[in-house]
């Protein structure tokens, strides 16, 4: 979320199992987001997910 609305960074996360992680500046951020469609509405599906499960929406999956 801070990529989106450049607020500073008010979570943590800690993964269940191994992982492999990729960092991503923002300016590829936005590269993504411009060119790849199918990236951006991941994002926005996600985005909707969280903002449908803090307001209590059956809905949340």
């Amino acid at each position: 979320m801070v990529l989106i609305d450049q607020s500073n960074r008010h979570a943590t996360a800690i993964a269940s199992r191994d992982c492999l992680l990729a960092t991503v500046s923002a300016s590829r951020f936005r590269v993504l987001l411009e060119q790849a469609p199918g990236f951006s509405l991941h994002v926005m599906r996600v985005l909707a997910d969280r903002l449908r499960r803090s307001s209590g929406d059956s809905r949340a999956a």
